[in-house]
């Protein structure tokens, strides 16, 4: 019986077991998602031994309960990796992860790692009543890099696909009848992460595009629906409705002809449904990217307050490479959204003379357009989306599936340009 982490200890030395670590948000879809893609892709290549037990230990809530239903069949006793959703577990875990790293895997994509053995590239930093490593940028941006080319190298296979057709009938009726021309749109008014918060009225040319070719749009994700986007185009607010759950936004996902999603933890659910999509509004060019092989992304632009002149891409990743470390704030003030201390803020050193802009309307019904006809057909890349995919050494868009908008390289054909 295993009551105690001694306990657990003691039967994964015995049985020769690995503990799936790193996954510190599982509240979180997006990391919830691509963490565990990443573990069944590094078995799937074989870069972990496939004959081996590996436990994964979540904290007892609706994301990981869905999930362990969800995929069930991708879980044990159907293969040799168990999902499990115990606190206790999560508990035990920890302390086994943390005094005996070797025993463990790193699946994690975020800078928070339970497991490190590293120090002179991480820190240790308060955590859920405890303490846990926060590692440099650079090993973020590498392990990130490092899951898009496992995506690249195992192209059929693809486990989180496997959600089901909506069915129940009242949340049918709810999307108004007919879940065959679903357009999803995320909206968000705050700073969270590296998100350039959207106007409601930047939608309104898309909308437009979505409603005459027949679409039914609707409000995801948890943030508030602009009473703007009810009034003027009829958009169903799923997020602050009776059905909103994530194995509902699963279902969404999977239904979607099109979403529109704004920087967040569901471009993840969007591109491993392989949701026809629109990602927009990150200034994160190492890891934000995030799209589906039918999809496109509209990167922020970056402009220097002072003089108002626009970066060139080549001059905007190496902004992002220049960041500070995450650990150059108080502890109690890491990851306070907009504070230093939060990876992803824009607002720390050299940054703070710099602003990210949001797309504009133009763009973003562009971009409409340009997937919408990727659901019709192949298209093949133009040279500027090649030439963005090229713009340094290893750049993340060259293994990230979609593209950069069309419309948008060529409007901004001079920011992607060799050289600074």
């Amino acid at each position: 019986m295993i009551d105690s982490a001694s306990a657990l200890y003691r039967w994964i030395v015995e049985n020769n077991i690995r503990i799936a670590a790193n996954n510190p948000f599982p509240w979180a879809p997006g990391h919830m998602m691509h963490d565990t893609d990443n573990l069944l892709r590094m078995i799937h290549l074989r870069e972990l031994d496939p004959n081996r037990m590996y436990i994964y230990p979540l904290q007892e809530s609706h994301i990981p309960a869905v999930m362990a239903d969800m995929y069930r069949k991708h879980f044990a006793p159907h293969t040799n990796v168990h999902f499990m959703v115990s606190n206790a577990a999560v508990a035990w875990c920890r302390e086994i992860s943390q005094l005996a790293p070797q025993m463990t895997v790193d699946i994690g994509l975020s800078h928070s790692k339970f497991a490190w053995t590293d120090p002179s590239r991480a820190r240790l930093y308060p955590f859920a009543g405890g303490l846990h490593w926060i590692v440099e940028n650079e090993v973020v941006y590498r392990s990130h890099l490092d899951w898009l080319k496992r995506r690249r190298a195992s192209p059929g296979y693809q486990p989180l696909r496997d959600v089901p057709a909506i069915q129940e009938e009242e949340f049918i009726r709810f999307l108004g009848g007919d879940t065959s021309k679903l357009a999803l749109v995320h909206f968000k008014h705050v700073i969270a992460n590296a998100t350039i918060p959207a106007r409601p009225e930047d939608f309104d040319q898309a909308f437009s595009i979505l409603k005459d070719t027949g679409h039914t749009i609707v409000a995801v994700g948890r943030e508030e629906c602009p009473e703007y986007f009810r009034k003027v185009h009829g958009v169903i607010d799923y997020g602050k409705s009776q059905f909103t759950s994530f194995r509902n936004d699963l279902l969404l996902f999977k239904a979607a002809s099109i979403a529109l999603v704004n920087a967040s933890g569901l471009t993840v659910v969007g591109q491993l449904l392989d949701t026809p999509m629109v990602s927009m509004n990150s200034w994160m060019l190492r890891t934000g990217l995030l799209t589906s092989d039918r999809g496109v992304f509209l990167p922020a632009m970056v402009r220097h307050k002072a003089s108002g002149r626009l970066l060139k891409f080549i001059e905007h990743v190496a902004l992002i490479d220049r960041r500070p470390q995450p650990w150059n704030m108080e502890p109690d003030q890491y990851a306070q959204a907009g504070s230093c201390g939060n990876p992803l803020t824009f607002r720390c050193g050299e940054l703070e003379d710099y602003e990210p802009l949001a797309a504009s309307p133009d763009e973003v019904a562009e971009a409409v357009k340009e997937v919408l006809l990727l659901k019709e057909r192949d298209e093949p890349l133009t040279s500027l989306q090649v030439s963005f995919q090229n713009l340094t050494a290893n750049f993340h868009a060259k293994w990230q599936e979609g593209r950069i908008s069309r419309y948008f390289a060529e409007k901004h054909a001079a920011a992607i340009e060799p050289g600074y």
